[in-house]
C-alpha cells in the first residue's frame, strides 16, 4: 500500500468520524493548542527524503493524517452561513459574583486599583457620571471570550476563568477610564496559567469606546452593536472571530492584523464601509463592494451618512464582511 493512500485514508476518516460524533452531540473539544505543532509538518516532510523502512513511513504518514485533520477542523470549523461557531452552544453559563464597595466619585479623579477575585466569579467595575470615555485593553489566550451584553457597571466580566490581582487592573482620570483584562497573566502557578478562559464580558453604553484587543488561538464572539465604539484595534493568531459592530456613531476605524485567522465581521446595512487591504494568502468574501485596486469601497458608502473604515493586514486567513 502507497503512504499517499494511507494518509488520505486516515485523513477522511478522522474527518468522518469527528464530524459524525458532533453531530449527536457527543464531544466538543477545544482543538486551539494544535496549532502549535505545525511544526511537526516539517518533520513529516523531512522523513520523505529519508532511507527509512516501510514501517516507519507508514507510522509517519499515518501521524501526518491525523495531524492535518485536526488542523482542517481547528480552521474551518466556522459556520459561515450562520456566522456562529459550531461549538459555541456546548459552553456553561456560571454566575457568582463577588461584593464590590462602591467609592464616592469625588476620590476618583486619579485611580489606579488592581481587582482581583477567584475562580468562577465576576468582576465588576462601577461606572462613574462623570465618564465621558473609555478604554478597554484586552489580551487573552487559548479560551472562548463573548461581549454581548450591556451592564450598568462600567465593566463586567463573568465566567469560568482563573483570576488573579493583575488580571484587570483600571484607572480614571478626568473624563477617561481605563480598563486593562489580561489572561496570560500568571500569578506562578503554573497549572492556573495553562487554564482554559471562558469569559463573558459586558460593558456599559454610556461612553465612547476605545477597544484594543490582543488575542492567540481562541475564539471570539464580540457584538459590539449596543456601545458607542469609536476605534476598534485587533491583533489576533489562529482565532476564529466574530465581531458585530453598530451605528451608534458616525464613524469606527478598524485595524485588523491577523495570522491564519477565520473572521467574521457584521456590518449594518445604513453604513456605508471601506476596506484596505495588505493581505497574502487570504480569502476575502466582501458583498455589495467595488473592488478599487487592493481597496474595496462599498455600494452604499458615498449615500451613507455613518462609515466604517476597515484597515486590513494579514496571512493565510478567511475575512467574510456581513451585512444586517
Amino acid at each position: 500500500m502507497k503512504t499517499s493512500s494511507l494518509f488520505w485514508g486516515v485523513f477522511l476518516i478522522s474527518l468522518g468520524i469527528y464530524y459524525t460524533f458532533t453531530n449527536f452531540y457527543a464531544f466538543s473539544f477545544d482543538l486551539s493548542f494544535i496549532v502549535q505543532l505545525w511544526p511537526l509538518l516539517l518533520v513529516f516532510w523531512g522523513f520523505r527524503f529519508l532511507n527509512i523502512p516501510k514501517e516507519i513511513k507508514y507510522l509517519v504518514a499515518f501521524l501526518k493524517g491525523i495531524l492535518i485533520a485536526l488542523l482542517f477542523i481547528h480552521l474551518f470549523s466556522f459556520n459561515w452561513l450562520t456566522g456562529h461557531f459550531n461549538h459555541f452552544s456546548n459552553m456553561h453559563s456560571i454566575n457568582f459574583s463577588t461584593n464590590d464597595s462602591d467609592d464616592d466619585e469625588e476620590n476618583c479623579d486619579s485611580t489606579n486599583n488592581n481587582i482581583s477575585s477567584n475562580i468562577y466569579d465576576s468582576l465588576k467595575v462601577n461606572f462613574l457620571s462623570k465618564v465621558q470615555f473609555a478604554e478597554l485593553n484586552f489580551s487573552g489566550g487559548a479560551g472562548k471570550f463573548y461581549i454581548r451584553d450591556t451592564t450598568n457597571q462600567l465593566i463586567e466580566v463573568k465566567g469560568a476563568s482563573t483570576f488573579n490581582e493583575n488580571n484587570l487592573s483600571y484607572s480614571f482620570n478626568s473624563d477617561t477610564s481605563k480598563i486593562k483584562i489580561d489572561y496570560n497573566t500568571s500569578d506562578g502557578n503554573n497549572m492556573l496559567r495553562k487554564r482554559k478562559q471562558e469569559s463573558s464580558i459586558s460593558l456599559n453604553t454610556n461612553p465612547i469606546w476605545d477597544i484594543d484587543i490582543e488575542s492567540g488561538a481562541g475564539k471570539f464572539d464580540f457584538d459590539l452593536s449596543n456601545y458607542k465604539v469609536r476605534k476598534v484595534n485587533i491583533e489576533t493568531g489562529a482565532s476564529n472571530s466574530i465581531y458585530k459592530f453598530g451605528s451608534k456613531l458616525e464613524q469606527i476605524n478598524i485595524t485588523l492584523s491577523s495570522g491564519m485567522a477565520n473572521m467574521v465581521l457584521k456590518i449594518p446595512k445604513e453604513s456605508g464601509c471601506y476596506v484596505s487591504t495588505e493581505s497574502v494568502l487570504s480569502n476575502r468574501n466582501f458583498t455589495n463592494f467595488k473592488k478599487e485596486g487592493d481597496n474595496f469601497r462599498s455600494l452604499n458608502f458615498d449615500n451613507s451618512k455613518n462609515k466604517i473604515y476597515i484597515n486590513m493586514e494579514g496571512a493565510l486567513s478567511n475575512y467574510k464582511i456581513v451585512w444586517y
